[in-house]
């Protein structure tokens, strides 16, 4: 534990990273598993992972023959009080987190794996600014990125170099690490590029020759912040392998989910809907929502409340109210057609605008890339925010304008959907319901760093960084007995095998599988929906025996795809193959249909 102290009650508090990371990767195979995971994706032509980028590339030429690991840091503040109460702010905490975006999925998914580099109140940072307090972070990474760190396995010893490639937060978040200006009311408020507010609120593509760069850079630092959108130069472009304009990094869940562009563009077109056309009402659309037997395999489609309508006083117009968490807007946009589209001819205008944005959040949730990929994300964003413009005459937002460098992001770093905000925010917790355990506020950010010390301590004592949590009973039979073994095609993966162990249900990453839910895998363009028919463990790898479903087409209009009948033959697939966990098929006037789940919002252990 270190602090460095700025005054007599002012420090930050972090911990050991080289100790930390060490540690963590002497544990069990974490090391080699994750050397030979980015070797694999290293051959894969597609966008699939951070390595896949150009940013990578560019850093690992300056390690020539030498093992390099990049690193993410990730800053947000979070409230341990009553949010509601007198004393509120007076004590949030800025945690700064990182993680291995390369490690194999298995490890990602665990909260365990994203460690806690230090704690910074913000009041401090309100009164001395972020360099200070965060200089000795920034020297630990320094250390870490020259001289590496030896790193003791079972089977060899290692020299490992870590490199600090992109820091991570909220937008308002990174403009404060990174200095950058911190209202996006500002006239230079993009931290990519330098065209004026006025123009970014009707640009529907992204102007090259307006962006950033590291050649003007320093030009820029000299000017005022009102010519600029800096507020100085940051203390990260220290390090040999970062510089503040190459942070090629956007959060999905606060720019689509969290008071972002699902908010504006579903807010527009129910307004439109209901008290525009009148194709439904309130009470159409919440019955609706409640009556789809997905809330059995979606939580939050359950929770969330109510939609709600107002009355605006600026424009003397009703409007809905969409009070939602980030993960509750992202499983609302995800059945949204299924919601509103049964109440909406098939050629309305807003309805074409309605899918084109669902067509936008799907292509932006993809897990891997190709060339073909990017152009068309490029295109869907256009058409987004050209329609926006024309059909709700209201100006672009700053989220919206993010969007517009999504492309030259992924081309840079990789699928947005790995670097998400959402697993980060799900870390606060354990402090969270720490400090509501204790009432003590006195030197609250050592008591974090004390208390993540402990959790470390014991993630290490026990490996639990690499186990996998899977849950369920499993009772040794006959496959040859089941009435599906005639027709199950691939049944040599089992090596003729007479006794295997099967399951009706079991939980996989906290995940619930069941017979006769349905999955789907996608290979390239193509889709294959399957439905689950028994688990199978089988040298601690887990496979499903399924039955494949015939496609019979695809509806623009609820973005789906429509079911036939089933066949007959049965396959023996991994569960690592497929898109996600199960879906649910909807009927919608006596359709089957089905929109595959690309990403889980609440994908961690």
């Amino acid at each position: 534990m270190q602090r460095g102290s700025l005054g007599k009650k002012t420090h930050l508090v972090m911990t050991n990273l080289k100790f930390q990371i060490r540690k963590f990767f002497e544990v069990d195979n974490i090391l080699s598993d994750t050397l030979k995971n980015m070797n694999n994706l290293k051959q894969n032509s597609n966008l699939q992972n951070f390595v896949n980028g150009a940013l990578y590339r560019s850093v690992e030429e300056k390690y020539a023959g030498k093992i390099v690991i990049p690193v993410f840091l990730y800053s947000d503040e979070f409230e341990i009080n009553d949010p509601l109460s007198a004393h509120n702010k007076r004590h949030s905490i800025c945690a700064l987190y990182y993680s291995f975006p390369t490690l194999p999925n298995q490890y990602t998914a665990k909260l365990s794996n994203i460690f806690i580099a230090g704690a910074i109140k913000k009041v401090d940072i309100s009164e001395h600014g972020i360099d200070k307090l965060i200089q000795h972070v920034v020297t630990s990474f320094q250390d870490i990125e020259s001289n590496g760190i030896v790193i003791h396995t079972k089977m060899q010893e290692y020299h490992v170099y870590f490199s600090l490639m992109l820091v991570q937060g909220d937008n308002l978040g990174i403009h404060q690490m990174l200095k950058f200006s911190g209202s996006f009311a500002a006239n230079f408020y993009c931290r990519f590029c330098t065209r004026t507010k006025d123009a970014l609120r009707s640009d529907t593509v992204e102007y090259e020759d307006s962006l950033r760069n590291v050649k003007d850079y320093e030009r820029d630092v000299q000017l005022k912040q009102s010519e600029s959108g800096l507020t100085g130069k940051s203390i990260f472009n220290s390090l040999d392998s970062f510089h503040t304009i190459e942070n090629y990094y956007a959060d999905i869940m606060h720019d689509l989910y969290s008071s972002g562009v699902c908010l504006f563009g579903f807010t527009e077109v129910l307004n439109y809907c209901i008290y525009k056309k009148r194709f439904c009402t309130l009470d159409d659309i919440n019955d609706r929502r409640k009556i789809l037997n997905n809330y059995k395999l979606e939580q939050g489609l359950s929770r969330m409340p109510d939609i709600e309508g107002t009355f605006l006083k600026a424009t003397k117009e009703k409007s809905v109210v969409l009070r939602m968490t980030a993960s509750e807007m992202a499983v609302f946009s995800n059945f949204f057609c299924f919601i509103v589209g049964p109440f909406v001819p098939l050629d309305d205008p807003v309805w074409k605008f309605a899918t084109i944005l669902i067509k936008l959040l799907d292509i932006i949730n993809l897990p891997s890339y190709s060339y073909q990929d990017i152009d068309l994300l490029k295109q869907l964003v256009t058409e987004h925010h050209t329609l926006y413009l024309s059909l709700f005459k209201q100006h672009l937002k700053p989220k919206h304008h993010f969007l517009l460098h999504y492309a030259r992001i992924i081309e840079n770093s990789g699928p947005l959907r790995k670097m998400s905000c959402f697993r980060h925010e799900a870390r606060h917790r354990d402090f969270k319901q720490y400090f509501n355990c204790t009432s003590s506020r006195r030197n609250v950010c050592y008591t974090m760093c004390v208390k993540a010390s402990l959790m470390f301590s014991y993630d290490v004592t026990n490996e639990v960084f690499s186990k996998l949590n899977c849950k369920g009973y499993f009772n040794l039979s006959k496959l040859a007995n089941k009435d599906y073994y005639k027709t199950l095609v691939n049944k040599k993966m089992l090596n003729n095998q007479v006794e295997v162990l099967l399951s009706q249900s079991f939980n996989y990453r906290h995940k619930m599988y069941r017979t006769g839910n349905f999955l789907t895998v996608s290979i390239d363009s193509n889709i294959e929906i399957y439905q689950i028919v028994e688990i199978i463990k089988h040298k601690e790898e887990f496979y499903l025996i399924v039955s494949r479903w015939k496609i019979r087409s695809f509806s623009e209009h609820y973005q789906a795809y429509c079911i036939g009948d089933k066949c007959n033959e049965h396959y023996l697939l991994n569960i690592t193959i497929f898109d996600g966990p199960p879906v649910a098929l909807e009927n919608v006037n006596d359709v089957l249909m089905l929109r595959r789940k690309l990403f889980v919002y609440n994908d961690f252990e």
